[in-house]
């Protein structure tokens, strides 16, 4: 009898609907950095003046969500036409 092969799970998958137990993605320093176009130096910077984006602290090591880092872009978002 032959076993079908299933693609591994979709990390998002389930987060839409509020699954607390999916897995986030998350990415180092170097990789937030170059994701929202800021040096390593400036995302230092604002966690040390405790400015976003939010960021997680696993023993010395500092880590970025995604989705974090997204919505820390999407509240930087300018409307040309609304500016004042």
């Amino acid at each position: 009898m032959a076993t079908s092969w299933t693609s591994p799970p979709n990390p998002a998958h389930g987060r839409e609907r509020g699954n607390p137990f999916m897995v986030q993605a998350i990415i180092g320093e170097k990789e937030a950095a170059a994701y929202v176009g800021l040096s390593v130096k400036t995302l230092q910077t604002r966690r040390m003046n405790h400015l976003p984006p939010v960021f997680v602290k696993i023993g010395r090591s500092v880590r970025y969500r995604l989705e974090d880092l997204d919505a820390f872009v999407t509240a930087h978002v300018v409307d040309p036409s609304k500016a004042a």
